[in-house]
């Protein structure tokens, strides 16, 4: 049964604190802090805030996982940098100087195109790049192809908008396509830990190298054990910034049982971190 609005506003605003790193940069830092693992750093622009003022924040962002005790890069929404002039370029020079990871979510399929190009683009002048394939889509078979032949670091996730195919069976196809490239390094991002394991196996069987990242304050003991038992690194998503709230509640309404979990979570103290005797190697 799905929880009615006005009951998932209230449990989430209850619970934000300890599953969100708040409105600024500062937050996300502390928490990555406090985390003591892998991080990305995923700016969340206001509503009507201009593309030059996204790529300020982008670029402080940068600055900050390029921190000496951090191991962290930065999660960017391309189309949040709109067309200002030369928003992507400043970014993307700010990635190459500090050495630090340049990520590209995946959005609407309207933006695929543009987003994938351009990671491919600045993979060829020397950026480290990564982007987002989402199970949900036919085409990501194909862009993970084209993206690891770029030396493009792929994240698979399920996606987080319907797209034209079951997302869990996409989700193992573009694992498998990863696989199958000898792709230079891939993420698998999902909370569902039987998920987890099955594509953490076959691309560590193909020799590829992977990370399992994890949202910061949803569910992450299942998951955790999954990485541990495998000796995989966890990166956890820490997003900040101004559209927090509204995605969690969205989540939550999505997937009810997501509601049901915090509240489990909360009480055994896995909020916002994984356990700590199931924390994976650094």
């Amino acid at each position: 049964m799905t929880p009615a609005p006005g009951v998932v506003q209230r449990v989430v605003g209850r619970l934000a604190r300890a599953y969100i790193a708040g409105p600024a940069l500062a937050d996300a830092v502390r928490a990555a802090h406090r985390l003591a693992r892998p991080v990305t750093f995923g700016y969340w622009d206001a509503p009507g805030e201009t593309g030059a003022s996204v790529a300020d924040a982008y670029c402080e962002a940068i600055a900050a996982a390029a921190e000496p005790s951090l191991d962290a890069y930065l999660s960017a929404k391309l189309p949040a940098l709109g067309d200002a002039p030369g928003a992507v370029d400043r970014v993307a020079a700010k990635a190459a100087e500090a050495g630090v990871r340049l990520h590209f979510d995946s959005l609407q399929e309207e933006h695929a195109d543009r987003t994938l190009a351009l990671a491919r683009l600045l993979a060829t002048s020397g950026v480290e790049v990564g982007a987002s394939l989402p199970g949900g889509w036919s085409r990501s078979v194909a862009d993970a192809a084209a993206l690891a032949a770029a030396g493009v670091r792929v994240r698979v996730v399920k996606g987080q908008w319907p797209g034209d195919r079951e997302p869990r069976a996409g989700f193992l196809e573009v694992v498998d396509r990863l696989a199958r490239a000898g792709a230079p390094a891939a993420a698998v991002a999902t909370h569902d830990a039987a998920l987890a394991a099955a594509s953490v196996d076959r691309l560590l069987q193909a020799g590829v190298p992977v990370e399992l990242e994890l949202l910061y304050g949803l569910p992450m003991a299942a998951v955790g054990a999954v990485a541990g038992e495998r000796d995989v690194a966890t990166r956890v998503y820490v997003s900040y910034g101004h559209g927090y709230l509204p995605y969690a509640v969205r989540q939550v309404r999505r997937r009810p049982r997501i509601l049901w979990w915090l509240l489990r979570d909360s009480l055994r103290g896995d909020v916002g971190g994984l356990s700590a005797r199931r924390r994976s190697p650094r």
